[in-house]
């Protein structure tokens, strides 16, 4: 695949880059390269190279690799401690009965497929989903909404949005909507932002959101207004 990925920042350790739409985050089972692989041989093979996040296929925006070892494990450990700050943005089939909140719930993935469940209670096998959000905008019955997931869980965010009747746009594995018709869903990671484990830097880094993309354009004014 001849691609041109979009740097939105480099330094000896770390990668972070904006991830298109319908594109993999890494190679799957029947060979398909990702994200992963193709930006590996785009920047001539460094000597260390792993993913520190993974975003659905379907879904776009920043991504980041460590290209050291040391950058990977304190960045792992930051995960942990919940010391990286990540941003979402999704559109929603409905709006969320309140305007900003907090959910903190369990999720656990069912057995057999590649779908995961939101549970009230503590459950064997669950892990803890913590997230929160806030709503921009509610236009034609649909929502944009700013989402700051504190863990970081497999389809977390479209899990637990479905759970309250709002589904991501597109999302048809996780509630009643429609597939848009590049089976994308409206589901984007714009900002991180975390101190440099190893440098001491600031870093906050973000994407422009989509908003020539289908699902996206109703709120159009919207976004530029809030300059994002």
């Amino acid at each position: 695949m001849n691609w041109e990925p979009e740097i939105v920042y480099k330094d000896l350790y770390v990668c972070i880059v904006n991830k298109p739409f319908g594109l993999l985050s890494q190679k799957d089972k029947k060979g398909e390269e990702g994200v992963n692989e193709l930006l590996f041989k785009y920047l001539n093979k460094p000597n260390f190279w792993v993913m520190l996040q993974r975003i659905d296929r379907m879904a776009g925006g920043l991504m980041s690799i460590a290209t050291s070892k040391r950058m990977a494990n304190a960045m792992r450990q930051m995960q942990i401690d919940q010391q990286i700050s990540k941003t979402y943005y999704i559109i929603t089939e409905r709006k969320p009965h309140i305007d900003a909140g907090r959910m903190e719930q369990f999720i656990k993935k069912l057995p057999k497929v590649q779908r995961w469940k939101i549970f009230e209670e503590e459950v064997e096998g669950g892990k803890s989903a913590i997230l929160e959000y806030e709503v921009l905008s509610h236009i034609n019955g649909r929502s944009l909404i700013k989402v700051k997931p504190i863990t970081g869980r497999t389809h977390q965010i479209r899990a637990q949005m479905a759970n309250i009747g709002c589904p991501v746009v597109g999302d048809k594995k996780y509630g009643k909507t429609e597939w848009l018709s590049d089976m994308s869903i409206c589901l984007f990671s714009q900002r991180i932002e975390f101190k440099h484990p190893l440098t001491g830097d600031e870093i906050a880094v973000e994407a422009k959101l989509p908003i020539d993309r289908e699902g996206w354009t109703d709120f159009k004014e919207v976004i530029l207004n809030l300059n994002l």
